[in-house]
């Protein structure tokens, strides 16, 4: 686990934590196993989503999508845990996810004799069995109620690390990453163990462009202007090494020009992207990275600063409004600790500080790294007690990620700290690096997190924004 720091109203934290996820509603299965199930990652065409009635912002005739295509997650072992690792140790941060494959809308409409004919949406000419791949898919309905169902992705991870992982033991045995304590050292001393050495960065990029997620929630990157104090060691790879103030954030690196980004003010390091082709953040769509986009405030009693829960309205292509709900909340196990985290939670469902719940549109999504495992831990964890009266099976929040204790850690193989969770969609996801034929992002000892990528459905009405 690593230590938190707080640098001025950034608050930049390092980190560990849990988390992973469950049953979604409508009886949808999530991960019911230790390291199992998995979700294609599949091509998805960059297609603008289609609008309840109407083909996205080119308008059209009325059509009804057929469902996306066929998901599972797995299922496996139960593991005993022991807690020992939180004892007195402050923590900040994991991350896991699913991937979602490319899903298949057939277009129907209606013609003279009051059959069905499929639509070529690529030409708009009829023809017999064509079909579509879009990012976020909506299918809408053909008898004007305009209501549909959207189908997408979204990844939560703390990409941050920390230096308390045995970094030398895979160099010891000749299959070394080339990431070493020394290393270790240097990110948690210069780099505030922020994301911060280039090959994960790449790595990341790498998978980044693979899966084409919809929409991305980050903990603990590295902000590039932080390099502007930072004294560099050439010997070591690490991202100052390389800084100009013309250079890219690595935000906008990691996710390309593809994505709407916003990023908390107070918090730099915890931000979201969405692909252009699948939404619009609401006051953030140019070219730049938004860093004031994500809204949000410090916990009553200002136990921590800066928006460590902040919120998006992602308006998606001809579909509805979605709150996105990016959480980093305090780590450590103090009495402390534990109420403030109790406060980052009552900031998501009951009050952010303006006196609505972070969590406040229609159709609400949270993911991020919540730093307890309300699975394992509620015993002794009051935050983890008070997370349990919100999210679970008949709560106001269900768990698009698994939802007990045999799904896929998302901390050092132990912990579930990482959640995507709402009280609108559902769906299945798969933790990298944990889940059954899922890579991690990297061989490496570098993350003590892992991502959690879902790929998720929402039936929503269009009245509803």
């Amino acid at each position: 686990m690593s230590r938190e720091i707080e640098r001025g109203e950034e608050g930049r934290s390092n980190g560990a934590g849990l988390g992973a996820g469950g049953l979604g509603a409508e009886g949808r299965l999530a991960f019911t196993g230790l390291g199992e199930g998995g979700v294609g990652a599949g091509e998805r065409s960059a297609g603008a989503g289609l609008g309840a009635m109407g083909l996205g912002a080119e308008g059209g005739s009325a059509f009804a999508g057929l469902g996306a295509g066929e998901r599972f997650a797995g299922a496996g072992l139960a593991l005993p845990i022991m807690l020992l690792v939180w004892a007195g140790t402050s923590c900040a941060g994991c991350g896991s996810g699913s991937g979602g494959g490319g899903d298949t809308v057939e277009l129907l409409e209606a013609d003279d004799s009051g059959g069905d004919v499929l639509l070529d949406v690529a030409t708009g000419d009829l023809a017999a069995g064509d079909s579509w791949e879009v990012d976020g898919e909506v299918d809408g309905e053909v008898d004007g109620e305009g209501e549909g169902s959207l189908h997408f992705t979204v990844m939560t991870f703390n990409v941050g690390t920390t230096d308390f992982l045995p970094h030398d033991n895979d160099e010891k045995r000749g299959e070394g990453d080339g990431y070493t304590s020394a290393h270790a050292a240097e990110n948690a001393k210069k780099y505030s163990n922020n994301l911060a050495w280039m090959p994960a960065e790449r790595a990341l990029t790498e998978l980044l462009a693979e899966r084409k997620v919809d929409v991305v929630l980050f903990q603990e990157l590295y902000f590039d202007p932080w390099c502007e104090e930072v004294e560099v060691d050439p010997a070591m790879e690490f991202v100052c090494n390389d800084y100009s103030a013309e250079r890219a954030w690595q935000v906008r690196r990691l996710l390309g020009d593809e994505y709407h980004i916003a990023c908390a003010a107070g918090h730099r390091d915890n931000c979201v992207g969405v692909r252009r082709s699948f939404g619009e953040i609401e006051g953030c769509n140019g070219d730049d990275v938004c860093m004031s986009g994500v809204v949000g405030f410090p916990p009553a009693g200002g136990c921590t600063k800066g928006e460590r829960v902040g919120t998006v309205a992602v308006r998606v292509m001809g579909g509805p409004v979605i709150h996105v709900v990016n959480a980093h909340v305090v780590s450590g196990m103090s009495e402390e600790d534990m109420a403030c985290r109790k406060s980052h939670f009552e900031q998501i469902f009951v009050d952010r500080g303006d006196g609505v719940p972070a969590a406040n549109g229609r159709y609400n999504i949270v993911g991020g790294d919540m730093n307890t495992d309300p699975f394992l831990m509620a015993d002794g964890d009051p935050s983890a007690r008070f997370w349990n009266l919100h999210v679970g099976a008949g709560k106001e929040f269900h768990y698009v990620s698994s939802g007990d204790a045999s799904g896929p850690p998302t901390l050092s193989s132990l912990f579930h700290i990482d959640h995507i969770i709402s009280d609108s969609a559902t769906g299945s996801c798969v933790v990298a690096g944990q889940s059954a034929g899922v890579a991690h992002v990297m061989e490496t000892s570098y993350w003590d997190h892992r991502p959690v990528i879902c790929d998720v459905e929402l039936l929503y009405a269009s009245s509803k924004q």
